[in-house]
């Protein structure tokens, strides 16, 4: 202990007579950069000591885009107008969509007796792409989109039509263009009553006694100096049918008694969706096994859809089955409806009367009266008006 103290009493002395130092010259400049830097030193430390916040991205307001429609509502596409070559050449292009469209003027060795109406929908290179409507007067018709295949000198190489068949949308796929494809819809649907395919069948009709008159297509570009005739009068009051030989199938007392059952039957049947008092049918009976009967209708709606006045209409192949007392039991739609499920279901006989052309030939009878019962429903089809006697005018 007393070691220590004496360590310490001399280092103190030692110290006091040391020599005095002179304190060096204080720059101002220097403490003040040394200030600046503790200064901001510490505002570092500071906001690193911060918690970190995560930047937030910005708040995006949702609009709504309206994207225009593929097919756009337009005026129906323009039909081409034939040129030079192709109205030299109406009946070779007559001649040849009849051996294409109707199979059995060609088996039957009727073709030069056939006459057909056709419009150009496009044309690329060589390929014409039309639809046409055939008959045979008095045999039956059909009407499908084609393609006419020309040789360099405008003459007829070919004509390809899309099948019946399962194979039916993949041939219109694979044989028409997209733009071709849209104007389809012209010849379908309701156009067979106030379309451009009706213009087209009254045409036929007018040609049927005139068969030296051009297509329609031909006459667009020919003037005339005498206004053609076109059956467009609509139907009488108390239309009967024009053709001898129709119906298939004479209407028997049953079936007489029981139309109106027919009818709500077959409406349920094929227009399902629409109440059964707002349609009316008019039908064909092909064939009758025991207690089924097998036949064709369309059936259409009494109100119309939307303001442009269209209306429901569909028509299809029917299997009705019959029980006690011939009443209805159950009616069957063929579905899908084509030529391999028809062949595939019904009777050989029946085939034979639904794909020679029976039901093509009745189309615009039939068609004409359904039209006409839309606004007169409490009329009576034509298959019942068949078999009803005509009341002879007394003297």
């Amino acid at each position: 202990m007393k070691t220590r103290m004496l360590l310490a009493f001399i280092t103190v002395t030692l110290t006091s007579c040391a020599p005095a130092q002179t304190a060096p010259a204080v720059n101002m400049t220097d403490v003040q950069n040394i200030a600046h830097v503790i200064i901001q030193t510490g505002i570092a430390l500071t906001l690193t000591a911060r918690p970190t916040s995560t930047p937030q991205p910005p708040t995006i307001t949702p609009i709504m885009i309206f994207i225009p429609t593929l097919y756009p509502t337009l005026p129906p596409p323009p039909i081409y107008t034939p040129d030079a070559i192709h109205v030299a050449h109406w009946k070779e292009y007559q001649t040849e969509l009849a051996k294409s469209l109707l199979y059995f003027a060609s088996k039957e060795g009727l073709i030069d007796e056939s006459i057909c109406e056709w419009d150009i929908l496009g044309r690329f290179y060589q390929d014409v792409y039309v639809f046409a409507e055939c008959i045979v007067p008095g045999k039956g018709g059909d009407g499908l989109p084609a393609v006419i295949h020309l040789n360099a000198d405008g003459t007829v190489r070919k004509v390809e039509v899309p099948s019946h068949g399962s194979t039916w949308d993949a041939d219109i796929q694979k044989m028409f263009p997209v733009d071709v494809i849209e104007k389809f819809d012209l010849y379908f649907g309701n156009s067979a009553f106030d379309g451009r395919r009706k213009a087209i069948l009254d045409h036929l009709v007018y040609r049927e006694t005139q068969p030296e008159e051009p297509p329609l297509i031909v006459l667009s570009v020919i003037p005339t100096s005498t206004p053609i005739p076109t059956a467009t009068t609509p139907p009488t009051p108390s239309p009967r049918p024009t053709q001898t030989n129709f119906p298939t199938f004479t209407p028997d007392v049953e079936q007489l008694e029981r139309w109106q059952e027919y009818q709500t039957a077959l409406a349920k049947s094929i227009l399902a969706f629409v109440p059964p008092e707002d349609v009316v049918c008019e039908w064909e009976i092909l064939g009758r096994i025991e207690d089924v009967e097998y036949g064709w209708a369309i059936c259409a709606s009494t109100f119309e859809v939307g303001d442009n006045g269209q209306y429901y209409i569909w028509e299809n192949v029917f299997i009705l089955h019959l029980g006690m007392n011939r009443a209805i039991e159950s009616v069957e739609i063929i579905l899908p409806n084509t030529e391999w499920e028809i062949r595939r279901v019904l009777p050989l006989a029946v085939q034979e009367r639904y794909f020679n052309g029976r039901i093509n030939l009745h189309y615009r009878t039939l068609t004409e009266h359904l039209r006409w019962r839309r606004e007169h429903p409490e009329e009576l089809p034509l298959f019942i008006l068949s078999a009803t006697p005509v009341p002879t005018p007394t003297p």
